[in-house]
């Protein structure tokens, strides 16, 4: 990070936001997990952790790792900070793939041996409820409002749809063959399956959970995980088997055409995948040359010499540590809490003209606060950045990207 010049003389000076970028990856027969620094693309920690750790997951505010421990039935939960195991939360049989929602508050856990989906309230770091699902789940991703989440079974050739508000199955969906990882589209309209059986990806509308669209993978075999990059336009699947001509890769999809557009090699046996923050770069395992290969999104190449980890990297995620600058107001979102739809008014007050309205659980986006008609002891209302343009009443609106700036101040 460039330093900044100091102030002029009687000057305050502003705050400094500082971040770093950790890429967590699990190895599966070492036992640890490895720490990258992405400003460098070198390892700077290792961490043993239980046996057989296979998924990975970061809560959103970058304090804590969750990591699944096949062997050993547990999860370990790593301080980002001091890269130490802070807790060690009992799950189901053959832990696989770990999802942590859009809040913070709750660990999705896939228990292969066992089917079933452990819930983990990271509050306290204990199971808080057990849901049942398909044979041998697997992958898990949870939609960007919190509501869903889309379990792949891979002995099913399935995926079962959790509502998180209840805990239980509302939906399961026929996908390809042998299904393994899963993510979700920015928007949340969307999600991709990749069924290593069958060697293609299928694409769920998650409205009405049905299968919209099957992308072939045509140069390569095994897709095993799948990432998608934060503008949504591209997402990376790892195909962890050989092609005929003995070469190992990552499918690159077009997801507005739903197309495979690109085919980059990288290490031997690719498998876990996550994209950085910013989009400008992919993360990828190769469980059978213990690295993990960098790729330039810009570019579809790969970056610079494989990073040597441990033995077996198996999946990988990224936690942004420290103080981030706070987002333009534009991109400040909230989540509808009401129970009925939510009127967006003209003013900040009741009586003002209806402009249109928020169904109950619906993601906005903010632009600031100011004090209006009081809502049962709440003043607060909050100008909509998006459609329908208008107010509506604080207390019926929970803050995703805090804090929302007062409207004399944005």
């Amino acid at each position: 990070m460039a330093a900044s010049s100091p102030p002029p003389t009687g000057q305050t000076a502003p705050f400094a936001y500082q971040t770093t970028q950790l890429v967590y990856v699990t190895n599966l027969v070492s036992d640890s997990v490895s720490v990258i620094d992405t400003s460098t693309n070198t390892v700077v920690g290792t961490v043993t952790v239980g046996d057989g750790p296979r998924g990975v997951a970061v809560t959103p505010d970058g304090a804590r790792a969750y990591v699944t421990n096949s062997d050993s039935d547990n999860v370990s939960v790593i301080d980002t900070s001091t890269n130490t195991v802070v807790a060690t939360v009992t799950v189901g049989d053959g832990p696989q793939g770990v999802a942590v929602t859009p809040d913070g508050a709750r660990a999705y856990v896939t228990n292969s041996d066992s089917d079933n989906v452990s819930v983990i309230d990271t509050s306290s770091n204990t199971v808080v409820a057990t849901v049942t699902v398909g044979d041998d789940p697997r992958g898990v991703a949870v939609t960007p409002d919190g509501a869903r989440a889309y379990v792949t079974n891979f002995f099913d050739d399935s995926v079962s749809v959790i509502d998180t508000a209840t805990n239980t199955v509302i939906a399961t969906i026929d996908v390809g063959n042998l299904p393994s990882g899963v993510a979700i589209s920015p928007d949340g309209t969307r999600a991709y399956v990749t069924n290593s059986g069958s060697d293609n990806v299928s694409v769920i509308n998650t409205s009405t959970n049905t299968v919209i669209a099957t992308i072939t993978i045509t140069i390569g075999v095994s897709p095993t995980d799948v990432a998608i990059t934060p503008d949504g336009t591209r997402a990376y699947v790892t195909n962890l088997g050989d092609t005929s001509g003995g070469v190992q890769n990552v499918s690159v999809i077009d997801t507005a055409t739903n197309t495979v557009i690109a085919s980059i090699t990288v290490g031997n046996g690719p498998q876990g995948v996550t994209v950085t923050p910013d989009g400008a770069r992919v993360y990828v395992t190769n469980s059978f040359d213990d690295s993990v290969s960098v790729i330039d999104t810009a570019t579809n190449e790969v970056t610079g010499p494989p990073i040597s980890v441990g033995d077996g990297p198996t999946d990988v995620a990224i936690a942004t540590i420290g103080t981030p600058p706070p987002p333009p107001p534009s991109d400040r979102r909230g989540r509808v809490v009401s129970k009925k739809p939510l009127k967006v008014h003209e003013r900040p007050a009741r009586r003002s003209p209806v402009e249109g309205s928020l169904r109950p659980g619906e993601v906005v986006r903010i632009e600031c606060k100011v004090d209006g008609h009081r809502a049962k002891g709440n003043d607060a209302w909050y100008k909509l950045a998006s459609e329908p343009r208008g107010w509506v009443p604080a207390r019926h609106v929970k803050v995703l990207d805090p804090p929302i700036p007062r409207c004399s101040d944005n």
